[in-house]
């Protein structure tokens, strides 16, 4: 389980390498992922369930955000590191899912958040924890990681009780309220190209909320 936090200290990482559109793309490749991962899991059954809407949303925020190609060696690698992250995250989210089945909340958060806990713990002991300014492992880093705490309650019931590439439509759902927030704010004008990115957006991410529970997953319980 010490995966979990080893997958977002990943995707930290790389994220101070890469321009933020090209992390919300990539970000927003996990739906495809997770359908993959679901796939495999139900011996190809499942390779639609996903596929579709999610190529929607990610060809959509291609049409509105603009991603850079990194021009350095340590960007590629960056790349390298968000793609090895969004992968881990797909796969960690169908198999946890699996796995919570049952599983109470609490105990959950004992088994998925002491490891990489743990984890988070020795690299910032490697990396100098907070005694050096301006680098990924800074005191800075630690206050997002105290917000995806207060979070991890409810994230762990919904990747208990929601169908993962249900619950991976978060990654379209939010930059899709991003930008309609920006163009209602900002007001920069509504060009055909950007028109169909966020329609494109807008579909994906619905029909990936909209799919149909797995049978497995019929009863919810707020146990």
């Amino acid at each position: 389980m010490g995966l979990v936090g080893g997958s977002w200290l990943v995707l930290d990482w790389a994220g101070g390498y890469l321009s933020g559109g090209t992390v919300t793309v990539g970000m927003a490749l996990v739906p495809l992922a997770v359908g993959l991962v679901e796939a495999q899991r139900d011996g190809g059954g499942g390779v639609g369930a996903g596929l579709v809407p999610g190529l929607m949303g990610v060809v959509g925020l291609l049409l509105v955000v603009s991603v850079e190609v990194p021009g350095s060696w340590e960007g590629w690698l960056a790349m390298a590191g968000l793609v090895a992250g969004v992968v881990l995250v797909a796969v960690l989210g169908v198999r946890i899912h699996g796995a919570l089945q049952g599983v109470a909340v609490p105990q959950a958060m004992a088994v998925v958040l002491l490891p990489s806990g743990l984890l988070f713990w020795v690299v910032a002991k490697v990396a100098g924890g907070g005694e050096r300014a301006g680098g990924w492992w800074s005191v800075a880093v630690l206050v997002p990681w105290l917000v995806r705490l207060a979070e991890w309650p409810l994230l762990l019931w919904l990747l208990r009780e929601v169908r993962p590439v249900r619950l991976a439509g978060r990654y379209l759902v939010v930059p899709l309220l991003m930008l309609v927030e920006g163009y209602v704010l900002v007001r920069p004008g509504l060009t055909v190209r950007s028109g169909v990115g966020l329609g494109l957006l807008a579909v994906g991410s619905g029909w990936l909320l909209l799919l149909p529970k797995a049978e497995a997953e019929a009863g919810l319980s707020l146990r």
